[in-house]
């Protein structure tokens, strides 16, 4: 592709910024890094284009739909023009079906949060009713080593309540590992969960852990959630 800077335009953001990766890059790593980064801060549209570009390039069509999911629900029916524009340019990734659902997701606020595959932003309600859909999938535990690799890789596929699971028993088991509170905090702030972090700080009293900052930091801002 060679007009990416026309989202630039479109967005106002600064030119300067690159939307592709190098050639060295490991798809599937940066993938994991883009989604880390839009669960961090889901309404920079400069991630998600590239997110989209790198489904694009790197053919990972299983997780494009995701992605277009999370555009979509970042951009909470604004933005229609840059929507589509980049749904343009990803129509020969997609069959005919998924650019239809696609094309008809952006406006469809019953199904918008409906979960797709490599979601990361989406709840999993697809109707007025609040369904919860839950995918399920098998996990190979030898291909990770550690709790924080498999959490990450789970929150990869949109496997947030699983990988909050994972994350909060691995704090137990080590009160003073940051990545693991810092991953655990970020679940809690981006699904607005402010029951599933009182629990949890209650867990950790009950196991004897003081909160550190960053803990209470959470535990004040969620009043706002």
């Amino acid at each position: 592709m060679t007009d990416a800077h026309d989202f630039y335009i479109d967005l106002k953001l600064p030119l300067d910024h690159r939307l592709h990766f190098g050639d060295d890059y490991n798809p599937l790593n940066a993938w994991r890094l883009l989604s880390r980064n839009i669960s961090r801060t889901p309404h920079n549209l400069r991630l998600h284009t590239q997110r989209i570009l790198l489904c694009i390039e790197a053919n990972l069509e299983k997780v494009l739909l995701g992605a277009f999911q999370d555009l979509s629900i970042a951009l909470s029916l604004s933005g229609k023009r840059f929507y589509f524009n980049l749904l343009d340019k990803a129509k020969d990734s997609l069959s005919a079906g998924n650019y239809t659902k696609l094309s008809n997701l952006f406006e469809n606020t019953e199904t918008v949060n409906c979960w797709l595959n490599g979601s990361v932003l989406s709840n999993g309600i697809c109707t007025s009713k609040a369904l919860v859909i839950h995918h399920k999938k098998e996990i190979v535990q030898a291909g990770y080593d550690n709790n924080l690799e498999e959490a990450l890789a789970l929150i990869d596929e949109g496997q947030i309540d699983e990988a909050r699971i994972i994350l909060e028993q691995a704090l137990l088991d080590n009160f003073d590992d940051i990545l693991i509170e810092e991953e655990l905090l970020l679940i809690y702030q981006s699904t607005r969960d402010k029951e599933a972090l009182e629990n949890m700080t209650q867990r950790l009293l009950e196991a004897e852990a003081t909160p550190s900052l960053a803990w209470e930091a959470y535990m004040n801002t969620s009043e706002e959630w």
